[in-house]
């Protein structure tokens, strides 16, 4: 597992490192201007996770293995530029799964509200990121938190893309009731890498 996330973190550090390659300094006039769309996946390598029970009254807390944690994050979202090339706001829907502890959220609804550090083809920003899952039968009721800098640059000359490292909090109800007021609940920290590629 050690493995797996040393190269997942390696493999997402070094993808800037190829888009200052082809840096430019003209402004770009498409997909960061108007609406937007992007696809991206975030991999999360857990730092603490924290089961909280209040069950009968009495609180009580067991801290579970973080070496084992893992969590991975699939969204799909919409946006528009508000400053053209250098604030954007988007929403979408995603997917959440945790491993050890278990953890299953669909459909997750997010908001995502980003701040590019200059107008260059290829540039850093900085982003903020909620997601809330909605009730089911069969998921976790409960949120999750990411804050974070990234790179976006392209790929070849028309494939944008981005990648970022960012802290998470997952919030999850392991009962049927919000996570706010649940007798059952997991509080998670944890360091996220995604990479996501812009697709209009």
């Amino acid at each position: 597992m050690k493995g797996l996330k040393t190269g997942v973190f390696l493999g997402l550090l070094s993808l800037p490192f190829f888009g200052f390659s082809q840096q430019e300094t003209d402004r770009i006039t498409s997909k960061t201007e108007g609406f937007f769309g992007v696809i991206y996946v975030d991999y999360h390598d857990y730092l603490f996770v924290e089961e909280i029970s209040t069950w009968g009254g009495v609180y009580r807390s067991v801290e579970w293995d973080s070496e084992k944690s893992v969590g991975m994050n699939i969204n799909l979202m919409g946006g528009y530029f508000i400053i053209p090339n250098r604030l954007s706001l988007a929403a979408g829907i995603g997917f959440y799964r945790g491993y050890t502890p278990e953890i299953l959220g669909f459909p997750l609804i997010n908001g995502d509200l980003r701040f590019y550090f200059t107008e260059e083809k290829n540039t850093l920003f900085t982003f903020f990121n909620v997601g809330s899952t909605l009730k089911t039968d069969f998921n976790n009721i409960g949120q999750l938190y990411r804050a974070g800098i990234g790179y976006k640059f392209y790929l070849t000359k028309k494939l944008l893309v981005s990648t970022d490292i960012s802290f998470v909090i997952p919030t999850y109800s392991l009962t049927e009731k919000p996570y706010g007021i649940s007798s059952n609940k997991l509080d998670i920290h944890g360091i996220g890498f995604s990479f996501g590629f812009y697709i209009f």
